[in-house]
């Protein structure tokens, strides 16, 4: 019996001795030398498969998504839905924009005066972007701003009116106020 418990105890310690120790980190791993192509390569941005791409729709300057069809267009303001959740929307607008001032919030964001990226030299081009979720589809509002006056600053009126207010009487503008 004694036999029988000692054969069964090396048979088992037999049984685990198979195992192969674990290679340390850098074990089997040659160095790799870089050639011009591969650096070519490094250098190029990485594209997410699920970013969006832009079509030939454009609102002042900005270049919308592929997947984006006109609601209401007039002189100063375009509306739009875009076929895509709003997180993509916004890394898209992101991406095209020189955002300094907005509120962004988990159900919609109010971007305001932000420089349009890809412009010709010596063009700039600024627009307030309002985006709103509805779940797998995202409703944006892009509006024209002209570009502040060299020295950047202007009155309270003009800024008013800029915002869209009525300076006088402070109430929202009705259609075309540039």
């Amino acid at each position: 019996m004694r036999l029988c418990r000692s054969s069964a105890v090396l048979l088992f310690v037999a049984a685990g001795c198979d195992r192969r120790p674990v290679a340390p980190a850098d074990a089997g791993v040659a160095p790799v030398e870089v050639t011009e192509d591969a650096a070519a390569v490094a250098d190029v941005e990485y594209v997410d498969p699920s970013d969006l791409t832009p079509s030939s729709i454009r609102a002042f300057g900005v270049t919308m998504p592929v997947g984006t069809s006109e609601h209401l267009s007039e002189p100063g303001m375009k509306m739009f839905y875009v076929s895509a959740p709003m997180n993509r929307v916004m890394r898209y607008l992101q991406r095209r924009l020189t955002i300094t001032d907005g509120d962004i919030r988990p159900l919609g964001a109010m971007i305001r005066r932000a420089r349009v990226k890809f412009t010709p030299p010596g063009q700039a081009l600024f627009v307030d972007v309002g985006v709103r979720d509805e779940g797998d589809r995202t409703f944006v509002t892009i509006w024209n701003r002209p570009a502040l006056p060299i020295g950047g600053s202007i009155s309270t009126a003009e800024s008013l009116r800029l915002a869209g207010f009525d300076p006088d009487s402070g109430r929202p503008l009705i259609g075309n106020h540039h």
